[in-house]
């Protein structure tokens, strides 16, 4: 009955550990999808400013990027429609950053002009996205890096988890997207 019972154990706590490895995958997997719905669909809007003719470069607030970094990205847009950007408008300013020291994503309370952590366990140092959370491109045929703020049309966006050692095996996940600003050709 020992042996029955010891191996029984086992059997039960090797479950045990893969049940909680695997919850902890999915529950990696769903932050950083979540994370990356947010940034893409803020991003998406970077350049929503009816009022400005990409064409001409001339009316709207432009440059829309205040920030454009590999780790960081801030920028305006015209989020009530009303024709302008209003400073005063906290809906109207985004920005994300990296912070390496913590290994979290933060988002931009423009309210109160302060980060939140969007997500945790952040880690873009390896490959793929080697350094490197945010790749801005221009209209270009193949797209090439932007050499300006008004140049950028789309931005390349690469995220990776990581989870410490569970059950002997890390936990790693990487969400990649390409996001096509609105308003540009």
């Amino acid at each position: 009955g020992a042996v029955l019972m010891a191996s029984l154990t086992g059997f039960y706590l090797s479950q045990q550990k893969a049940t909680r490895h695997h919850q902890i995958e999915i529950e990696t997997s769903q932050a950083l999808r979540t994370a990356l719905e947010q940034m893409s669909r803020d991003i998406r809007s970077a350049r929503k400013d009816l009022t400005y003719n990409i064409l001409t470069g001339t009316g709207g607030a432009s440059p829309t990027f205040l920030t454009w970094s590999g780790t960081a990205v801030e920028f305006t847009l015209d989020w009530d429609d009303d024709g302008t950007i209003t400073s005063s408008e906290p809906n109207e300013r985004k920005g994300f950053r990296y912070d390496a020291n913590a290994h979290i994503l933060q988002a931009l309370d423009a309210t109160s002009n302060t980060y939140f952590t969007l997500t945790e366990n952040i880690d873009i140092s390896g490959s793929p996205c080697n350094g490197v959370m945010f790749a801005y491109k221009d209209a270009s045929t193949p797209p090439v890096a932007a050499t300006s703020a008004n140049t950028i049309k789309r931005v390349d966006i690469c995220i990776t988890a990581k989870r410490s050692i569970i059950g002997g095996l890390p936990i790693v996940r990487t969400e990649t997207a390409c996001v096509q600003l609105r308003n540009v050709n």
